[in-house]
Order: structure tokens, then sequence, then C-alpha cells
């Protein structure tokens, strides 16, 4: 098929997991209704981005939220991206994300691979590993659309890895995220443009909406990015739902025209995964 619907659920979060669950669940079925399909939740929906906040929300894998997901994936009969959760498993907690079929099935799981460990610019110390294990997993998995990449987050700054996906033949990469009030400006649209371009693929990133009240502020601005680099959709600030096409068929035609991909000097130079 050459065209999909992408409905990406910028969903505002709280403390309240319950809630929270409301909150996407109100949101999957509106992307639903308007012919999504793929939904999208953001990077950890069930809580906000607060190290203390990770493990008293954690769950054992495909525990109690996992399943709640599978079911709304089987009861609108869509793919469902569920954004990210804390994962509690041999004692680590991750942050890890599922990918559903339309018949509520485990396609994918992706447990972030790098950590969001840095000084802002306003001197605010954030250390996610000091609380979450990281993973090691390249995550594609296939689709009646062709293959599709997870990623998390600060997984997008990583060139390699999205060129990893792109080498599996992933046509969309998924990006649960929540960039805040300093890295969004400055890097958000940049870095989802250019993770684009890299590939010749789209990016559909979800990020949570802003809450000022929140211990968190999330940057929000959810977006698609095209194989051109272009700009397909892009929230503002507010919870929302978008539903956007994309034209599959748009990647080989930029291929054919910009060949990116097979011009790579692999005599001189590769990408290479070295885990199992």
């Amino acid at each position: 098929m050459s065209v999909v619907r992408i409905g990406l659920c910028q969903m505002p979060v709280s403390e309240d997991k319950g809630e929270n669950l409301a909150a996407a669940e109100s949101m999957i079925a509106r992307a639903a209704e308007q012919g999504a399909d793929f939904a999208v939740l953001p990077e950890m929906f069930v809580c906000p981005f607060q190290n203390h906040l990770f493990r008293p929300a954690a769950e054992e894998p495909e525990g109690p939220t996992v399943r709640f997901l599978s079911g709304l994936a089987r009861k609108h009969g869509i793919y469902l991206v569920g954004g990210s959760l804390p994962e509690l498993e041999g004692g680590e907690v991750y942050n890890t994300g599922y990918l559903f079929g339309r018949e509520g099935q485990i396609l994918a799981k992706h447990r972030k691979m790098h950590l969001f460990d840095a000084v802002l610019n306003d001197s605010t110390v954030c250390q996610e590993s000091a609380v979450i294990r990281a993973g090691d997993k390249v995550t594609v998995a296939d689709t009646e659309f062709g293959p599709v990449g997870l990623a998390i987050c600060f997984d997008v700054r990583f060139a390699e890895l999205f060129r990893l996906m792109g080498l599996r033949g992933a046509r969309i990469i998924f990006l649960p995220a929540a960039f805040n009030l300093t890295t969004g400006p400055a890097h958000w649209d940049i870095t989802l443009r250019m993770r684009a371009l890299d590939q010749q693929c789209y990016v559909a990133a979800c990020a949570p909406a802003l809450d000022m009240a929140c211990g968190y502020h999330s940057y929000g601005h959810s977006a698609i990015t095209g194989p051109s680099g272009e700009v397909l959709v892009r929230q503002g600030q507010e919870p929302g739902v978008t539903v956007t096409e994309v034209e599959l068929d748009k990647i080989d035609r930029d291929r054919q025209v910009l060949p990116i991909l097979r011009s790579r000097r692999t005599d001189l130079y590769d990408t290479v995964y070295k885990g199992q």
C-alpha cells in the first residue's frame, strides 16, 4: 500500500496514571475515528519525565498497561505505537516502547538505547541513567506497509542508529519523545528533518503536550518529517490529535532522484551493529 495515515496523540501527562491512561484511550479513539492506520503516543505517557517517578510507575514486562494498549489496538483495528513507559525487569528500570498490530499482538519492543544525561544552559542537570538502564537492540518490525523502526527521544541524536534502521529497510521510524523547553527550540525540528533526510524515510515523532503546572515541561510540537527533509505536520504545544497521510512511493522517487543510500562508500566506511 502506498498511503499510510499516521495519528499523533499529543496528550497531557500528569502524575495520575489512571488519568493518563484515560487520555491515551480517548486520543487513540479519535485517531482511529479519523482513519489512522497507526496511532502514536508520547514518551513516558504514564508519568511525567522525572527520575523520582519512574520506578513507582514501573510495571513488569507485558504488564497491565501493555495489556491495556493491546486491547485498544485490537478494539480499533489499528497499529499502535505505545509511546514508552517505565518497565521493571530483574530489578532494573527500562524506558520501553511497544508496537502493537491490528489484532493487539506485540510486533516489537524497543528499550531506549541512549539515556539523557546532560547539563542544560540554565544549569539544570538531567541524569536519566541514575534510574534507567539502557537498552541494546536496534528495533525494526514488519507491517503490512513494510518495515518500520522504533526509537525513543534522545536516540534521535545518533545518526548511526537511524542508519542501521534504514539499512534494515525501515520506511517509517516512530519516535516517542519528550524534548524540553531548552533542547526543543534549539534542536527538535532540525534533528527530525535531518534523520528523515539521512535515510530518505518518514519520521513520526510524538511528544507530551506542554503543561507548565507539571514538574516536567515538554516542548510538544509533535511532527512528521519526510524523505526530502520536509515537515508534513507540526503541532503546537497544546493537547491534540493530528492524522496525516504519508505517501510511501515518495520514498522510492526521492531515492531515485537523490541516491544517498546507494552512494555510500562502504569500501571506505560502514555503520555496523555490534549487538546480538
